[in-house]
């Protein structure tokens, strides 16, 4: 079937809807749902046939959810914001349809003057009288209708202060980093909003800075910089004094005007990245800051010598139709950061002196199933000193299995702590290695195990290179019955093993990259701080004074081993087993890359929480990151921490652009992505964009492959289960002296019974 076949047989599906004929139209869109990927019309004409049949706008409105993509005009997208406005129209909500039509209209280029005129008249009119509250509700309308959301935000948030509106949850309080943007608006101690202008935004900050003042915050409003001719290169540092000088400050807000240089005609620079750091660091308590500006501007001073790993984007990039309206990040410490999403100051922790040997930290997240064999391996350890077992319970909807699991292995070496709040996988790992108390930590999740040798090897080693503060080994592996359906029951050994012959030795990083440049998989061998290596507890310093930051990414593991490979000339590497790799069914990394579809179940439904329902703590991608498909998938991780070392000025683009070949890396991360995810169609016309405008030399090659993976194809559901019902591995020994074994046949079900395996296979 051709993309064309596929379209005229659902606009026909659609026809039949709109004359009435529901039973037919609803044959043809069983039958072409079993054609992959299913495409953004597919599920318009599917929303038209709830809409009605059932006359449900809410369940059409859900079903198009997270469905679609706002930058470009591509097949469905028209539909479906059509659909939507009537959908909101016939439950009453008009604010929305209206938002809904302008985001369209927006979309395909088209000019909203009428709507934009409205917020334009409702700024005026609040400018003219702040205290004016029907001024203030139509300037929240106007913001609401031309979908500018953190805008909106901060009026609705002066609404509620002023009592003269109730809050609400709806579509706003939802994204990505608005908890976090609330918390620091409400919060009782003021704190630094910094709002800087530039060609898209001027009149409505002043404004914003006016209400965020409202609040008891100190507001600083950076004006469009004034340009100054000079003789010879200037350091930008300096120019902060005169800017600062030149403040004007009033009762509600500090007008700094920054200063742009030119020679010759030609612009080098403006200093407003330094003046943001010079407010967080001398005016601000705390050394940090709330960011607005518009989200060209934002993308552009995170990355600035002035900012760079004191500064971070919070507001999720759409589009570029939304990069118009006001974004927000943070700057300044990234300690003070992070210390107001776990709710007390972390620098106590990085301060603290160890009180044991080994730190092993568990993050867990309703996973008691698993949790229990995991802590079984880790109580048996054949070391004689001392250690604790941290389990960083970060579990939802009111489950205390993680705590009630811990009193019932009652071991005085198992630490329960509990997350401040519901947690990012990233953060949740971060939290954790905050709250140990060892020299040495090291962590696993879960479904992992920790081989009975671990921490006594770990010793050995370390005793003898006690200035290293990485350790990197080998791990074994082991799949999970219920995992992945053909890879269920795999256990790898990697090689042959000599008792105690630990093969210490220094790795390059250069080398590894290089390794990476020829095999992607070799990512798993780099150290990622997590089941492959560990690191001294003081190297949490080494961290955040070579980079700014902790465990700021989007992973916990592959953007962490590449700022490894960037900061280190050498880490120290073992030829030996430490660790075994769990992978279960209840694995937040397997739940958020398989279908859609099969995500119903409760701990399905966990995993994308944990991703897309949060609003706190969430990292966003930048500029460079974005230019490539953000799948979920480890290979996608890998290239967006590449793009993301070179963006924060850890690694030189030509570094990067050795490891990271373009064409490869469109086609591995198309590949990686199912066929069968009902987002397929949204995150290719998402990227094709984003390739256009940010990769163009590598355009052409793009749109192929995405085209190709666009052609629909008939996909058996009956084939999809034999498929996966397939061994994929096979059961033989390896060319280092290793073996791949299926489990079942040594009555190993679970991850501890894994390692006893592992134990006697290899003599160790």
């Amino acid at each position: 079937m051709t993309e064309q076949e596929y379209f005229n047989r659902v606009e026909t599906a659609r026809r039949h809807i709109s004359g009435g004929q529901l039973e037919t139209a609803g044959r043809l869109l069983t039958e072409m749902y079993a054609y992959k990927p299913t495409r953004l019309l597919w599920f318009v004409a599917k929303a038209e046939y709830i809409l009605r049949k059932d006359r449900n706008p809410e369940a059409a409105l859900k079903l198009l959810d997270g469905k679609y993509f706002l930058g470009d005009d591509y097949p469905g997208l028209k539909e479906c914001m059509k659909l939507r406005s009537k959908a909101y129209r016939q439950m009453g909500r008009k604010d929305d349809s209206i938002r809904e039509d302008y985001l369209y209209q927006r979309a395909c280029g088209r000019n909203c003057a009428r709507l934009e005129g409205e917020v334009a008249e409702a700024l005026e009119a609040v400018a003219s009288d702040a205290e004016d509250e029907e001024a203030l509700r139509a300037l929240a309308g106007a913001l609401y209708h031309t979908s500018d959301p953190a805008a909106y935000f901060i009026v609705y948030m002066e609404l509620i202060r002023r009592g003269c509106m109730r809050r609400t949850d709806h579509w706003v309080h939802q994204l990505r980093n608005f908890g976090y943007l609330e918390e620091k608006i409400a919060a009782e101690e003021p704190g630094a909003f910094i709002l800087v202008m530039d060609e898209y935004l001027d009149r409505s900050l002043e404004i914003l800075g006016h209400l965020l003042s409202c609040f008891g915050h100190r507001v600083y409003l950076l004006t469009p910089p004034l340009t100054f001719e000079t003789e010879g290169r200037v350091d930008l540092r300096e120019t902060v004094s005169i800017s600062m000088g030149q403040a004007e400050r009033y009762p509600d807000m500090c007008v700094i005007p920054p200063v742009a240089l030119t020679e010759g005609g030609a612009a080098y620079g403006d200093n407003r990245d330094y003046i943001i750091d010079h407010i967080c660091r001398e005016e601000s308590p705390r050394d940090h800051a709330v960011v607005l500006c518009s989200g060209f501007l934002l993308e552009d001073l995170y990355t600035r010598a002035g900012l760079r790993g004191r500064m971070g984007r919070l507001s999720l990039y759409e589009s570029d139709i939304c990069e118009e309206k006001v974004q927000f990040g943070w700057a300044g410490s990234y300690l003070s950061y992070i210390s107001d999403i776990y709710g007390y100051d972390v620098r106590q922790d990085l301060e603290r002196e160890p009180e044991v040997d080994f730190s092993i930290v568990i993050p867990a997240r309703n996973s008691s199933a698993t949790l229990r064999y995991t802590l079984q391996t880790c109580l048996r350890q054949r070391y004689q000193g001392s250690y604790e077992i941290v389990v960083s319970d970060n579990s939802v909807d009111g489950s205390t299995e993680g705590y009630e699991l811990c009193r019932e292995l009652n071991s005085p070496k198992i630490r329960y702590v509990k997350t401040p709040r519901s947690l990012t996988l990233p953060k949740s790992f971060e939290f954790g290695y905050l709250q140990t108390r060892g020299a040495f930590v090291l962590s696993i999740g879960s479904d992992d195990g920790l081989l009975p040798w671990g921490l006594e090897v770990i010793k050995a080693v370390l005793d003898q290179y006690p200035e290293e503060e990485i350790l990197l080994w080998e791990r074994g592996f082991y799949a999970w019955p219920g995992f992945n359906g053909g890879q269920e029951n795999m256990f790898v050994i990697p090689r042959q093993y000599a008792k105690e012959q630990v093969g210490a030795q220094y790795l390059p990083t250069e080398y590894l990259l290089d390794l990476l440049a020829k095999d992607q998989q070799m990512m798993y061998a780099l150290p990622m701080l997590y089941i492959n290596s560990g690191f001294q507890r003081r190297y949490l310093k080494t961290l955040l004074q070579k980079t700014g930051k902790l465990l700021d990414g989007v992973s916990q593991d592959i953007p962490i081993a590449i700022i490894n490979c960037c900061i280190h000339e050498r880490v120290l590497s073992m030829i030996y087993p430490i660790t075994i790799a769990g992978m279960s069914s209840a694995s937040i990394g397997y739940l958020n890359n398989r279908p859609d579809g099969e995500k119903e179940t409760k701990q399905g439904q966990i995993g994308k929480t944990m991703f897309q329902q949060e609003n706190l703590g969430i990292y966003v991608f930048g500029e460079r990151e974005r230019r490539l498909l953000p799948v979920g998938a480890d290979t996608c991780d890998l290239y967006i921490a590449l793009s993301r070392a070179v963006e924060e000025g850890l690694l030189a683009e030509e570094d990067a652009d050795r490891v990271l070949n373009w064409e490869t890396a469109v086609t591995r991360i198309v590949e990686t992505f199912s066929i069968e995810n009902e987002i397929y169609d949204l995150m290719i016309h998402r990227n094709l964009l984003t390739a256009r405008t940010l990769c163009a030399e590598h355009y052409g090659r793009f749109r192929a492959v995405c085209e190709q993976a666009l052609t629909p194809r008939y996909i058996s559901a009956d084939a999809v289960k034999r498929q996966r019902a397939v061994k994929t591995y096979v059961e033989e020994p390896n060319a280092q002296g290793g073996e791949t074994l299926d489990a079942s046949s040594y009555n190993v079900h679970n991850v501890r019974q894994a390692v006893e395996l592992f134990s006697t296979r290899t003599g160790l």
